[in-house]
């Protein structure tokens, strides 16, 4: 991908989720909206329409409403299916009495019904809009700190499609906005679990592809929704079974794929090597394992049997948020991403899309009252110069803006890293290679307050030793040999070991000499094709690993170091060359 289609992606992204962010404000904000409901779910038959199912604490069960029931007609209006019955109850209104012509078992009968509030558990809804909300801001965080991981994207999808899911409510009121909630919660519905199982079965490995997987996964996620569509354009007769068979298929599906993807991540935990991948997945695993499998067993399992919800088995959700919860718990405890950084980021990305959206808002309003109708602004060209307006000025102001919120959140190592930079543009000049290294060292462990840092050069046959250090206890006999320049592991740009302890494929003295320093990170100084040698870096005083940007920010500093380690090379052997030649000229002057 290349860095203006990512950055195109990104922006993309960033506009969706801040246009799917206002429509859930928006369908927060219409919660307090009261569906008139009778308490009967009516159903189409040969009979004609019947009470399907009747809430016992429901206007219908308290009126003498039975399940079997047939409907003739409401308020001497006659009722032919069941979805007449629902629009005289939504025209009557909350609060009103309505008068029922039923017939059972040939008994024609009469009964008024006051009209209700639909029942709506407020608190379990709030729950998962919660559990929304955590999910959403979880992928924005990964997003906007790697966008250019392979899995970044994905996993954010999912992230967002679960924000839909738990946190957009149909309402009953039959607007445009309303449809739309709708539709996108059951896009969402089918899309989730499909996601989620597709990430479990490329992770953690990113160029693993099971396109005969993935085909049909897919596949089934279009059929589910399509068969959905279907059932609610009234194609399929009785409209509410086939409403109710879809839905149950839905959650059946849900919670099959979240424990398929628990099983699939489950192996690659067993398999696993590396102590931080194996952590990471441990607790995704878990995550997995502790949100799905109550919810399965007490709602979607019975649900997809044909049990109608009941409190207890809608208490199930509760156990939903766990999944997000050890997510989050990964990032923050096994370094998958360095979250102080992301929510400074994240709100960098946040701010720069509102203001570009403003300035674009006001420029409307600037050009209309200019120009009154002789320019159609808000028409395809006024779309056209949104696009080219993003395109140009938003990374110029979230990287303006990121700079802003660096001094607030953080000015004392803003200003501190400001001065390292200006410090290592300057010591290029430094020709003495021991107060090159004594320099660097101490800066470093003074700006990010890292408690060991040490320099290694190389030698004749290419091997290194160890030259300068800060923090380092006197060290025995090293084998240096995992500083090898033709590792797999330096194409990410440094080594990295999350135990020192348990440092994998490196020989048994080198795992040694690995705890012996206790240092996590090794940047090579490079120039052109050639390892000068290695920067080395412990932990902070705090005990915290350093963070994406603090690495990024080294390499820097490490090119710098490079270049003046290579002039003091040069200098020195030419300063050994001229003192060679001045020991001859006085060897010749003597001999004359």
């Amino acid at each position: 991908m290349t860095t203006l289609s990512a950055r195109f992606t990104t922006v993309l992204l960033a506009v969706a989720s801040l246009a799917l962010l206002v429509c859930g404000i928006f369908n927060l904000a219409q919660q307090g909206y009261q569906l008139p409901s009778d308490g009967v779910s009516w159903l189409d038959s040969p009979e004609g329409v019947k009470a399907w199912t009747v809430t016992p604490s429901g206007a219908g069960y308290q009126a003498g409403i039975r399940e079997g029931d047939r409907l003739k007609s409401i308020n001497g209006k006659r009722v032919e299916r069941a979805l007449d019955a629902g629009r005289a109850v939504s025209q009557i209104g909350v609060w009103s009495r309505a008068v029922y012509d039923l017939d059972r078992r040939g008994q024609a009968f009469q009964t008024t019904v006051v009209i209700t509030p639909e029942t709506v558990p407020k608190g379990i809804l709030g729950y998962l809009e919660i559990v929304g909300l955590l999910y959403l801001g979880i992928g924005a965080f990964i997003l906007f700190r790697r966008w250019t991981a392979p899995k970044a994207l994905h996993f954010y999808l999912f992230c967002l499609s679960s924000f839909v899911l738990y946190t957009f409510h149909y309402t009953g009121k039959l607007n445009l906005f309303d449809s739309t909630m709708y539709w996108l919660n059951v896009a969402a519905t089918v899309l989730q679990p499909t996601l989620f199982l597709h990430f479990c079965l490329s992770f953690p490995e990113p160029g693993r592809r099971r396109p005969r997987t993935l085909a049909p996964l897919y596949g089934i996620a279009a059929l589910l929704l399509a068969f959905h569509v279907v059932s609610l354009s009234g194609a399929l007769v009785p409209m509410i079974s086939a409403l109710w068979l879809a839905d149950r298929i839905e959650y059946l599906y849900l919670a099959a794929c979240f424990l398929a993807g628990a099983v699939i991540v489950g192996r690659a935990y067993r398999r696993a090597k590396v102590p931080l991948l194996k952590q990471q997945l441990k607790w995704v695993t878990r995550g997995t394992f502790l949100a799905i499998v109550p919810f399965a067993a007490l709602y979607a399992l019975p649900y997809a049997l044909g049990f109608v919800p009941t409190p207890w088995m809608t208490s199930s959700v509760f156990s939903l948020i766990f999944l997000p919860l050890t997510f989050g718990y990964a990032i923050t405890h096994y370094r998958l991403m360095d979250v102080d950084i992301i929510f400074r980021r994240g709100i960098a990305y946040t701010l720069a899309t509102a203001a570009i959206a403003g300035l674009y808002f006001a420029l409307i309003a600037l050009f209309a009252d200019l120009f009154r109708n002789h320019l159609a602004i808000t028409g395809h060209g006024g779309w056209i110069l949104a696009i080219i307006l993003t395109a140009v000025l938003f990374q110029p102001v979230v990287n303006w803006i990121q700079a802003r919120l660096e001094r607030v959140f953080n000015p004392g190592k803003y200003d501190y890293r400001a001065t390292l930079l200006e410090f290592a543009r300057e010591m290029t000049s430094e020709l003495n290679v021991d107060r090159l290294l004594d320099e660097v060292a101490g800066r470093l462990a003074e700006t990010l307050g890292v408690e060991r840092v040490a320099a290694f050069l190389g030698s004749e046959g290419n091997d290194f030793r160890l030259v300068k250090s800060h923090g380092l206890t006197a060290p025995g006999p090293l084998d240096l040999s995992f500083l090898n320049p033709s590792r797999t592991e330096l194409g990410k740009g440094y080594l990295f070991f999350d135990s020192v302890k348990k440092p994998l494929g490196v020989s048994p003295a080198a795992q040694a000499t690995i705890e012996q320093l206790d240092l996590h990170y090794y940047l090579p100084f490079k120039l052109k094709d050639r390892t000068l040698g290695y920067l080395g870096l412990g932990k902070t005083h705090r005990g915290d690993f350093l963070s994406s940007e603090d690495v990024d920010w080294l390499h820097t500093i490490c090119g710098y170091v490079s270049i003046a380690l290579e002039n003091a090379q040069l200098y020195r052997s030419l300063e050994q060359d001229a003192l060679q030649y001045q020991t001859l000229k006085d060897f010749n002057e003597n001999i004359i």
